[in-house]
């Protein structure tokens, strides 16, 4: 039989299509490359008790299966785990070797704990010594452990707590399935995160250190918070009714803000200019203030002593032209002071040398006499 061309094309792809097919069937269902230890090596790990371990248990490294358990074997004083692990992970030379179990009644599997995350790498034929592998921890120990603890506890505490809980978390099915799936995320992150966690637990007994020496102060302070909830705790009911009875206080304070609404912007606008004045005087009202209560001591001792006598403590001393009185000044009721040189000996204390409080070294009877024609005019204003 005579085979044309595009037959023996098509018989030439069909083949080469079987032999890729039968290639990756053998790889991914058959484990043909593991079989004949392609991308391969093995180690061992040794144990002083392998309880739970068997051939084909996985080996997992930072959660990742990376190879199986091929075999296993008993020795006089242990036992040796034959380790089949894939040349792509790199596996440091400092890892412990863990048996642990998926559940309390779950198969196991042997977890690779990486003590650094820095070479030298596991490689072929090297050896986990005892040092650096533990056991499976028994479940009949961690029960008994547990039964013990709850034996030491009232039976009516554990039931009332037991209580509590079933309160607490009835009904909140997603919440916990919420919190536990972003709690696996935190421990992904951790887990990428190793050698920063490292640093800094390293850096935490200086952090520690500190808040041992502050200790005596963080004491005091705590004492004294205690203080202020206990004297929050007996002042509740004065605090619930000041709550209760601020509702009608408030609505009327808002109401008075409501009537005060059109006038107190304008009145507060007007009280700008006043405070402007008021700024500009403040040392002499400071001095008002400062000098008014010893004048009021002084009337007191002069009047109070006498008071029921009908007199006044006052001791007169005859002085006759000195210094000499002023006639110049007193034209009109506004100018009723003495109108003399500052520097005349005549009513010296009086109104023409008092100080200028807008320009200190300045003296005048008025504040418009205070202000120089060559100031600008907003000054010359705030003085009339």
């Amino acid at each position: 039989m005579v085979l044309t061309r595009l037959v023996r094309v098509q018989l030439v792809v069909f083949a080469v299509l079987a032999v890729l097919s039968t290639a990756v069937v053998a790889q991914n269902y058959l484990g043909l490359s593991d079989a004949l230890g392609i991308g391969r090596y093995r180690i061992r790990a040794e144990f002083t008790d392998a309880q739970g371990l068997f051939a084909g248990a996985p080996v997992t490294f930072r959660g990742v299966q990376v190879g199986k358990i091929t075999g296993l074997e008993l020795r006089a004083t242990d036992a040796v785990a034959t380790l089949d692990l894939e040349t792509r992970t790199r596996i440091p030379q400092a890892s412990r070797a863990e048996i642990r179990a998926v559940s309390a009644i779950g198969e196991t599997y042997l977890d690779l704990v990486p003590e650094r995350s820095t070479e030298p790498w596991l490689a072929e034929g090297e050896v986990i010594p005892i040092s650096r592998t533990a056991g499976l921890s028994s479940s009949a120990v961690l029960l008994e452990s547990a039964n013990r603890l709850l034996a030491t506890l009232p039976a009516e505490r554990v039931n009332e707590v037991l209580g509590e809980l079933n309160t607490a978390f009835a009904g909140s099915g997603h919440n916990l399935q919420i919190l536990l799936g972003a709690a696996s995320l935190l421990v992904h992150d951790a887990s990428a995160n190793v050698d920063p966690t490292r640093r800094l637990l390293a850096g935490l007994p200086q952090a520690l250190n500190t808040q041992r020496q502050v200790a005596p102060q963080l004491r005091s302070g705590i004492a004294a918070l205690s203080g202020v909830t206990g004297q929050l705790e007996a002042s509740d009911p004065d605090i619930r009714r000041i709550l209760d009875e601020g509702t009608p206080f408030v609505e009327q304070v808002l109401g008075l803000e409501h009537q005060l609404k059109p006038f107190l912007p304008i009145l507060l606008g007007n009280l700008v200019s006043t405070g402007q004045v008021v700024r500009t005087y403040l040392p002499g009202l400071e001095q008002v203030l400062v000098l008014a209560p010893a004048e009021v001591a002084a009337l007191q001792s002069v009047l109070v002593p006498y008071a029921g006598r009908g007199q006044a403590g006052v001791v007169l001393t005859l002085n006759i032209n000195d210094p000499p009185i002023c006639r110049e000044g007193y034209e009109q009721p506004g100018d009723v002071y003495c109108k003399v040189a500052a520097n005349d000996p005549r009513v010296v204390r009086g109104a023409r040398n008092t100080p200028c409080l807008n320009a200190p070294p300045r003296r005048a009877a008025t504040p418009a006499q205070c202000v120089d024609p060559k100031e600008p005019a907003w000054q010359r204003l705030l003085l009339k």
